[in-house]
Parts: C-alpha cells; sequence; structure tokens
C-alpha cells in the first residue's frame, strides 16, 4: 500500500500535511487534529509524511540511505501537493540536511550544503505551495545538544557540536525571520 487519499462531499473539507524528517515522527500531527477536534474543527484531515532521517536537499546516503527517502525537494508534489484538498503544510526538516555532514557513517555520502541552500530549498517549496493556493508553516529545529548517535552498535557517529548548532541556528533565524513563508512553530528550548 502506497498511499491513502481520501474524498470529501464537504465544500470546505481541507488536509493539512505534516512533512519532514524523524522530529515529526512522533505525536505532534495527534495533538494539532485534537486540538481541531476539541475546536469543533471537523473538516480538516491530518496527514504525516514524515520520514526518518530525511532531508531537504538530497535523498538517502550510506548503507541504509535508502531507508531515508528520497529529498523533500524530490518528493514535495507527490507527498504534500497532490494530496486532495491541501491547504496547510507544516515542513519540519533540515536539521539532517547539517548534521549527517558531521556523521562519522554519513558523511562520506552526504551532499555538503550551506544554510544558504537549504535556505534556497526552502524558497522553492514555499513557491511551490503558493502557486496552488497552499498556506506553507516550517518548525524550527528541534534541541539535539546531548544527542549521540550509535550506528550499528558503534557509539560517537554523530555527536553534537557548536559548529552545526550555528547553522541551525541560522536556519531558525530564517524561518523565524522571512516574509515569504505563511508562519512558523518554534519549538526551541
Amino acid at each position: 500500500l502506497y498511499a491513502i487519499d481520501y474524498l470529501s462531499h464537504e465544500k470546505n473539507a481541507a488536509t493539512a500535511v505534516f512533512i519532514g524528517d524523524s522530529t515529526l515522527v512522533n505525536n505532534t500531527l495527534h495533538y494539532y487534529a485534537e486540538k481541531l477536534v476539541k475546536d469543533g474543527i471537523t473538516n480538516i484531515s491530518v496527514v504525516n509524511e514524515a520520514i526518518i532521517a530525511n532531508k531537504v536537499l538530497s535523498g538517502g546516503s550510506g548503507l541504509i540511505g535508502n531507508l531515508y527517502g528520497d529529498s523533500l525537494l524530490s518528493r514535495f508534489e507527490r507527498d504534500a501537493l497532490n494530496l486532495s484538498g491541501v491547504k496547510y503544510i507544516f515542513i519540519k526538516e533540515g536539521l539532517n540536511d547539517i548534521i549527517h555532514q558531521y556523521s562519522k557513517s554519513m558523511s562520506p555520502n552526504t551532499l555538503k550544503c550551506s544554510t544558504d541552500d537549504i535556505i534556497a530549498g526552502y524558497i522553492q517549496l514555499i513557491n511551490a505551495a503558493h502557486e496552488r493556493g497552499i498556506k506553507v508553516y516550517f518548525f524550527t529545529k528541534s534541541a539535539w545538544k546531548g544527542y549521540e548517535r550509535a550506528f550499528l552498535g558503534q557509539t560517537g557517529d554523530l555527536v553534537w557540536s557548536q559548529e552545526a548548532q550555528d547553522k541551525c541556528d541560522e536556519l531558525d533565524k530564517w524561518i523565524k525571520t522571512n516574509k515569504l513563508a505563511d508562519g512558523y512553530i518554534d519549538v526551541s528550548p
């Protein structure tokens, strides 16, 4: 089963798509759906299109890279824009574009990119959505200081660094100050 879409006969029905990486593979969209229902809004479908380790600019790389899916730029039309009734897209992605460059197991095969490259990707996503009349909201990056990823039983594959954090902070600053997106959700500590 690749995808399920929906058909509604309600004229004002809409879809809200949450698309991103592993930091969105959690209960965020469930809380959003619960809040809608508690507020009496029952005509919005909430869809999860998050993929663990996904990136904005490049697809998965390395030993298990095929599990990380196509880049967000490559899958955005298929996984967000082409779903029925989409009016809102919430994007939480970009962290992996940065931190995978610092991972011992992924670094050799990972696209080396700057924050400007990622922002250029964000702008492409915004423009594609706005061309269809869809609103776009970004999440700031999840805190990751203290995070250490073990890979195949080896610790120290990815360890927090100030250099990577500075890049995340640059992206968050853009997310909070840009005038292109329709808004943002701040999840910084």
